[in-house]
């Protein structure tokens, strides 16, 4: 479930995955969790993965790809690169295709910890005050030691959190407090900023994605607007993509096949490139519309005919 309450404690929105589509559930994950996931199932399934080898630049052949590294170049031709190394890519502009870098205004500062007992274990609560002033609760898996756990975040300007002239941690602890009084268990014994991590978030756009044997994948090449919340989704998504069109690519050449799977993936990721340029003047608080979005737009329109289905298709990432 899918839970928006007011400061006051006043529910606005509530989302089921279940009413959705009876049988499914919502999954959060820690970025390090997923990655050991896809890690273990690469090599379960006999692929090689070398570590502490970081690719500074690559140069395309026409009978394949070299890659260097920070030890030198790599003996071996590749028949094709994938560059997946999200939305501050070093390698993306190595490949001399336009695209743009859109740094986001808002930040997310965020600490994963064990879920007390007392908190639901199938809910996404947001606690809000007015436009982007958020603070969410994400179930978010086990932790090394098999304990659930939950990933706390707050939504910040970057400019605020940059400023020398920010409020103290206390003064800002006291303010997450009024908006989310459950965040007192959890933020009272910390002393300082240092303690959570601040994350800062870019939305990329490239018309196109490939050259004839390398193409860019997930935030390198489409990084949403963050308040979608469907980077981890749609990375996901161009993976399992692109190795089926690979695996059904027979006769065609690899250019052919990277065509194909760009225009496969780009409808869903230009739909919700859309939405997120229709969402941000609703969710930004130097938007004059952004005091419209807890009350008004949001209890509204989940009520309308078709649209609460509409709505779940897009956080399950399903917006076709």
């Amino acid at each position: 479930r899918l839970v928006r309450q007011h400061a006051s404690g006043v529910v606005t929105v509530e989302l089921s995955y279940e009413a959705y589509r009876p049988g499914s559930h919502g999954l959060g994950l820690t970025r390090g969790a997923l990655t050991k996931l896809l890690a273990e199932a690469a090599s379960e399934s006999g692929v090689t993965i070398q570590l502490g080898c970081r690719v500074t630049d690559l140069h395309e052949l026409p009978t394949g790809v070299t890659l260097r590294t920070e030890a030198g170049e790599l003996p071996q031709t590749f028949t094709l690169v994938v560059v997946a190394d999200g939305m501050r890519s070093m390698l993306r502009s190595r490949l001399n295709l336009p695209h743009t870098v859109q740094d986001c205004p808002w930040g997310a500062l965020s600490l994963t910890f064990p879920q007390p007992a007392e908190m639901a274990r199938d809910r996404v609560l947001q606690a809000f005050r007015r436009g982007p002033d958020v603070i969410g609760w994400l179930p978010s898996g086990r932790d090394a030691e098999g304990r659930e756990c939950v990933t706390w975040f707050q939504n910040m300007p970057v400019a605020q959190f940059d400023s020398p002239d920010r409020p103290s941690f206390a003064q800002w602890r006291e303010q997450a407090i009024t908006v989310s009084s459950e965040s007192r268990e959890l933020l009272g014994p910390l002393s300082g900023f240092e303690a959570l991590q601040f994350s800062r978030y870019a939305m990329v756009a490239m018309p196109r994605w490939h050259t004839q044997r390398c193409v860019v994948m997930g935030d390198a090449a489409h990084a949403l607007d963050p308040l979608l919340g469907m980077g981890a989704n749609m990375a996901l998504a161009d993976a399992a993509a692109l190795a089926d069109e690979v695996a059904t690519a027979e006769e065609s050449t690899v250019a052919q096949t990277l065509v194909a799977f760009q225009a496969r993936r780009q409808p869903q990721i230009s739909r919700y490139q859309r939405a997120g340029a229709i969402l941000s003047p609703l969710l930004h608080a130097e938007s004059p519309l952004s005091g419209l979005w807890p009350d008004a737009a949001v209890r509204t329109a989940v009520r309308a005919p078709g649209v609460r289905q509409r709505v779940m298709a897009a956080i399950s990432g399903e917006l076709h």
